[in-house]
């Protein structure tokens, strides 16, 4: 198998200057579905010059996917080198729920809770309500995020009135959430001046 000959000098990483170089990675690497956390793990072997790159870019490891679409250790090791490697920059957390791992992960997760600014969850309505992974859980065992000031709520089924007092609730303990998104509320939220 042939390669392409590397023409010198077409290194975007060496062309571009470095935050509009990771600034177009962000971009590639966070399309809003699939794990942001692969595919820059994915990039570091382009090159050394990348690997370097990106190993010092805490943002670009800043966001954080829990699902259940990829194996389980993956997921594990991908979670850890994350928040390893995010240093302090703020995280955008998505998860999608029912996500019966929940437990495990918030116990890395907890140390950085502070640091999420950004907040997505996508969620079915299981037949038991309250299940481990279940929104009910994930909403209260966040509680209070202090860094909090976007949150995202997709629903992938009809809304039910105990998940709108589920997310009134995890609201009104994050009041300094400034948008709000994706969600259909009760009236007496929808009086909030913050919803976007």
């Amino acid at each position: 198998r042939q390669y392409p000959r590397k023409i010198p000098g077409s290194d975007p990483c060496k062309r571009l200057p470095a935050e509009i170089f990771l600034e177009i990675l962000q971009d590639a690497t966070d399309s809003g579905r699939g794990c942001s956390i692969s595919r820059v793990l994915w990039l570091t072997n382009v090159s050394t010059t990348w690997q370097n790159a990106l190993l010092s870019a805490p943002t670009l490891w800043a966001t954080i996917d829990l699902h259940n679409r990829i194996p389980r250790q993956q997921l594990e090791l991908e979670l850890s080198v994350a928040l390893h490697l995010s240093g302090d920059a703020p995280l955008h957390l998505r998860i999608e729920s029912p996500y019966p791992m929940w437990p495990n992960d918030y116990e890395m997760l907890r140390p950085h809770c502070a640091r999420i600014a950004k907040f997505s969850l996508s969620y079915i309505f299981d037949a038991i309500g309250g299940s481990i992974g279940s929104n009910a859980n994930i909403l209260a065992t966040l509680g209070h995020l202090p860094g909090l000031r976007w949150f995202e709520a997709r629903l992938r089924s009809p809304d039910t009135p105990s998940s709108s007092i589920e997310i009134e609730t995890f609201i009104a303990k994050n009041s300094q959430i400034t948008n709000i998104s994706g969600i259909p509320l009760m009236a007496r939220t929808l009086h909030m001046p913050f919803i976007a």
